[in-house]
């Protein structure tokens, strides 16, 4: 039996879902790679709920990025995000997932860390709501 042809509302909500919600942002250009070490036994949910809750909305809106997904078999590996940079002035920022509590606050701290800004902005009125003191998003709070 052949599969059932997708209708044209349920492909605009899955775009839709990829343009909105915490991972759709712009990543700074100086992002060049992102790789995220988890393993396939136990632990590491945080990092498998980002993987599939957030890297497709952030993948979606940086096709500058590559994305490299590493999936060891061993229990002692710990899940981790390395973000590389083009800049040789930055170093390599390192994200351990296994502090942060939920995939929302590797999300933020992906996103605050690599200078991400909001893919959808209306215009400067939408910018001066999300753009902090510093001028940088405001992602809120994240956990250490």
């Amino acid at each position: 039996m052949p599969k059932r042809i997708p209708t044209i509302s349920h492909i605009a909500s899955l775009v839709l879902d990829l343009r909105t919600g915490l991972g759709a942002a712009k990543l700074s250009h100086s992002v060049k790679k992102i790789t995220l070490f988890t393993t396939s036994r136990r632990g590491g949910v945080t990092a498998k709920k980002f993987w599939r809750q957030h890297l497709p909305r952030i993948a979606y809106n940086n096709p500058h990025v590559e994305f490299e997904i590493k999936v060891k078999d061993e229990m002692n590996v710990r899940p981790r995000l390395y973000v590389s940079f083009d800049d040789a002035n930055k170093k390599p920022l390192k994200i351990d997932c296994s502090h942060l509590k939920t995939p929302d606050g590797v999300c933020r701290r992906l996103l605050h860390e690599a200078d991400g800004v909001p893919a959808l902005l209306v215009g400067e009125d939408a910018l001066a709501d999300v753009v902090g003191s510093q001028n940088k998003p405001r992602w809120g709070y994240y956990s250490n």
